[in-house]
C-alpha cells in the first residue's frame, strides 16, 4: 500500500487493468457508488415516513403508497419488498423482519441525549415529515434552535433528495444566523439518509457543524413535535391544493410561528422575542 501511494502511476496502471479485466470503467464504478448511496439515503428516510402513512392510513396499500411517495431509486416491486422487510405490508407479514438498517459506516452517535442546552447556536434539531396534497406527497423539512424553539428553515420539496431537503434547509438556516455559527454546532436528527449524504456531511464539515443521531423516535421529539404542530395545526387545516400553495403557506407560518406564537417554557415569549432578550441580556 505505501509503495502504492509512493507509485500513483503504478497503482493507476493497476486499477485500469482491473476495470479492463471487470469489462467497466472508473466511471461506470463511480456512478453505481452514487446510485447505491442515493438508494441507501432514500431508504433510511422512507422508513419513518411510511411509519407514519400506515399511522394516519391504516388500510392504505402498499402500491397506492408507492404512487404517492413516487420514489426515485427503486420501482414499485423493489418498493414492496423493502416494506416488506420492515413489517410494513398488509396484512402483516410472519416472515423475518429485518428491524435495523444503515448507511455503511455510518456510526454517529447521540451527542443531544444529557446535553444542557445553554445558548443559541449550541443545538440544532431537525427532522423530515410528509406532506400529503391530494393525489400525491409534499415533504416538509425543519431546523429549530432548540434554545428558544425558533424554526430557522422549513423547506417544502417534492423528493426526499437530500439535495431539496436537507442541504438546502442547513444553507437557510446558517443564512437565518447572518451566515455565523460557532464551531462544533450539533445537528440532531433521526437516522435519516439525507442527514449522511455525502453533499450534507462535506457541507457540515465546512462549517464544523457536528452530526448527531438519535438511536429511537423518542430520542428526536422536539423536532417530531414542531413538524406535528406546524403540519397539523397550520397547514392541514389551510389545506393548500398545490405546491406552490404550500411553499408560500408554509413561509407565512414559519414566521407567524416564530414572532406571535407564546411558549410558557420561553417565559410567555415569542421564539423571536426571547432570543432577542437573551441577546440584550448578555
Amino acid at each position: 500500500m505505501i509503495w502504492f501511494k509512493q507509485n500513483p502511476e503504478v497503482h493507476h496502471h493497476q486499477l485500469t487493468l482491473v476495470y479492463r479485466t471487470m469489462k467497466t470503467t472508473r466511471q461506470a464504478v463511480s456512478q453505481y457508488l452514487n446510485r447505491k448511496t442515493r438508494h441507501w439515503e432514500e431508504e433510511l428516510t422512507l422508513i419513518p415516513i411510511i411509519k407514519d402513512i400506515r399511522e394516519d392510513h391504516p388500510r392504505m396499500g402498499l402500491r397506492h403508497i408507492y404512487r404517492k411517495l413516487n420514489p426515485k431509486t427503486m420501482g414499485r416491486d423493489l418498493f414492496i419488498e423493502f416494506a416488506r422487510q420492515y413489517n410494513l405490508v398488509l396484512p402483516k407479514s410472519k416472515s423475518p423482519i429485518r428491524t435495523t438498517w444503515s448507511l455503511p459506516g455510518l456510526t454517529t452517535k447521540n451527542l443531544a441525549l444529557d446535553l444542557e442546552v445553554t445558548r443559541v447556536n449550541q443545538l440544532w434539531v431537525s427532522d423530515i415529515t410528509y406532506f400529503w396534497m391530494g393525489n400525491h406527497f409534499a415533504y416538509l423539512t425543519f431546523i429549530m434552535d432548540m434554545f428558544s424553539r425558533k424554526i430557522l428553515s422549513a423547506i417544502a420539496s417534492q423528493t426526499l433528495l437530500a439535495d431539496e431537503t436537507v442541504l438546502p434547509a442547513l444553507k437557510k438556516a446558517i443564512k437565518t444566523r447572518n451566515n455565523e455559527i460557532p464551531p462544533k454546532l450539533i445537528l440532531h436528527s433521526d437516522g435519516g439518509g439525507q442527514y449522511f449524504s455525502k453533499n450534507v456531511l462535506a457541507f457540515n464539515k465546512k462549517f464544523t457543524i457536528l452530526n448527531s443521531r438519535a438511536q429511537s423516535c423518542y430520542e428526536n421529539a422536539n423536532a417530531e413535535r414542531i413538524n406535528g404542530t406546524i403540519k397539523n395545526d397550520y397547514l392541514i387545516p389551510k389545506n393548500p391544493q398545490s405546491f406552490s400553495e404550500l411553499s408560500l403557506l408554509l413561509k407565512k407560518t414559519v414566521y407567524l410561528y416564530n414572532h406571535e406564537k407564546t411558549h410558557s417554557s420561553l417565559n410567555n415569549l415569542t421564539p423571536d422575542q426571547f432570543e432577542s432578550f437573551n441577546y440584550k441580556s448578555k
